[in-house]
């Protein structure tokens, strides 16, 4: 990642615009976030919610190729209006604009920036910061919500981040698919307490190690004992993935960022959630370890030359891969789909940029990307993802309509469908050490029975100092997954590593005692 070239130090011009990157597959929010999340979804829900929201086409986009022109079909294809600079009228300046596009296909942009915003002969430069990266890219709401900016020193840099604004928002600046820097303005200067140079965090805090796929950056304090060798395992994970997948060899190392937790994750790289990967600049950011195959997945799939932008199917080879390795994990599929015979699977796979994914979502792209696969290889289907347009991919690899293919899909879902059996007794007992007097066990999970991972919710019974325990019924075939907290995530379980540990999973098939030991718990108590 380049540096930021620092220019003369004037402080911020008058204009204040609020400054921000959305950012993809979020599952968490953080306490400290508060105020800022609910000042951008003020500006966001005002842009969007509006009925007079106009996308603006730069004079000089036809020198980008046709590919953008797509993203500007798609805004036409949808309740928006698409116009060029040269047709808006004095009566759209009271309008919701939508700038998007590399910053040279605009011709009288600088009629439209915020004042704080320059344009320079190699890039722009935005307050104190220049900015000169052909992949460096920025996202803009004005203060009213009537100017939004979504542009950068490339094509490429635009539709980068374009695949990552949709859930979450920070005030950011970007470089090099990577924050350097983030914050936001207040009136017309950076706000210093909350102003974080990323990289300088980065180079106090994370220790690099490398292994043959991947760069690892990891905060030695948090992670210590037995790291080498959790690195050469996803070593051999990705290996795992790329004969199943047959993928080639990464065209070059995948850059691993391991942060301890949500906080660290966010301060380091500005990129809340579990895992995000970058997936142009192969970069990987997560909490722990355990998302870096997943994301990595994620990484391979889209740098095999796939053209079809479709969140469904990224996650859904994902979820295919888990499903061929892990019997079980096909079961739970399975399971999930027949707990909803009418889950709108057609209006999922149209969404194709849909951040809004939930467990049920990602059990779905699994469950019919592995009907694609099962039912006519793997190859087809990795022909099927090269062509952009979805409906021209099916004709021309399956040879059937979307319509045709959920009418095949439904035949296989019957096919595949779970019977439960009569109920079963299942005692989770619990035996701890290093617990408070006055505190509670709880265990968590994945079915209302086990509180739907609210971890604070369905407490054991003391049965002595050391002993908690709780019997659930749950139908014979069922498949759960589970956690023990003190209740809270802070208040985790750790393994005997004292690491978070992946969720524990249960097949139901007989009355059963399940035993856990909790030794050490994640806020050191």
């Amino acid at each position: 990642m380049q540096s930021i070239n620092k220019i003369r130090n004037n402080g911020w011009q008058s204009g204040s615009f609020h400054l921000f990157l959305f950012l993809f597959s979020v599952t968490h929010l953080l306490t400290a976030q508060e105020m800022p999340d609910k000042r951008v979804n003020k500006f966001s829900g005002a842009f969007w919610k509006s009925e007079s929201v106009i996308f603006v086409k730069g004079e000089y986009i036809s020198k980008y190729g046709k590919d953008i022109e797509s993203y500007f079909d798609r805004f036409a294809d949808s309740r928006y209006t698409v116009k060029s600079e040269s047709e808006l009228l004095p009566e759209d300046n009271k309008k919701h604009l939508y700038f998007f596009g590399p910053i040279g296909s605009f011709k009288n942009l600088t009629l439209y920036l915020p004042q704080v915003l320059k344009l320079t002969k190699d890039g722009f430069s935005l307050g104190p910061y220049s900015f000169v990266d052909s992949m460096t890219g920025i996202v803009l709401f004005s203060p009213d919500s009537t100017r939004f900016f979504h542009i950068g020193n490339s094509y490429s840099g635009c539709t980068q981040l374009w695949q990552t604004f949709y859930d979450m928002s920070q005030y950011l600046i970007m470089e090099k698919h990577a924050v350097s820097h983030h914050g936001f303005l207040n009136g017309e200067s950076l706000d210093p307490e909350n102003h974080y140079d990323v990289e300088k965090l980065r180079k106090q805090q994370l220790r690099k190690t490398s292994t043959r796929y991947y760069d690892f950056y990891y905060d030695e304090h948090a992670y210590h004992a037995g790291m080498d060798s959790a690195f050469l395992v996803e070593d051999k994970k990705i290996e795992n993935v790329m004969a199943i997948l047959q993928y080639d060899k990464p065209a070059r190392k995948i850059q691993c960022y391991v942060y301890k937790d949500i906080l660290q994750k966010y301060y380091c790289s500005a990129t809340p959630g579990y895992g995000n990967p970058f997936i142009k600049a192969w970069q990987n950011h997560s909490i722990g370890l355990s998302p870096v195959e997943h994301e990595s997945i994620h990484i391979l799939f889209e740098n095999q030359g796939n053209n079809l932008e479709s969140t469904f199917f990224s996650e859904g080879i994902v979820g295919y891969y888990y499903a061929s390795i892990d019997s079980l994990k096909w079961k739970k599929d399975r399971l999930l789909m027949t707990s909803n015979p009418n889950f709108p699977m057609k209006e999922l796979i149209r969404d194709w940029h849909s951040q809004g994914f939930n467990e049920m979502s990602y059990t779905a792209a699994a469950h019919f990307t592995k009907f694609l696969i099962d039912s006519f290889g793997l190859n087809r289907f990795k022909l099927f993802v090269h062509i952009s347009d979805m409906d021209t991919a099916f004709m021309e690899i399956y040879h059937a309509s979307l319509d045709g293919m959920i009418h095949q899909w439904k035949e296989y879902h019957k096919k595949n469908e779970v019977v439960f059996g009569p109920q079963r007794a299942v005692t989770f007992r619990v035996f701890v050490e290093n617990v408070p007097a006055n505190d509670t066990i709880f265990i968590t999970g994945s079915l209302p029975e086990l509180g739907n991972w609210n971890p604070g919710i369905v407490a054991l019974q003391k049965i002595n100092k050391n002993t908690w325990e709780k019997t659930v019924k749950f139908n014979e075939g069922m498949i759960l997954s589970y956690k023990i907290t003190r209740g809270s995530w802070y208040a985790e379980r750790l393994d005997d590593n004292k690491r978070v540990p992946e969720n524990s999973t249960l097949e139901v098939v007989q009355n059963n005692i399940v035993e856990i030991h909790a030794k050490y718990w994640k806020d050191g108590k």
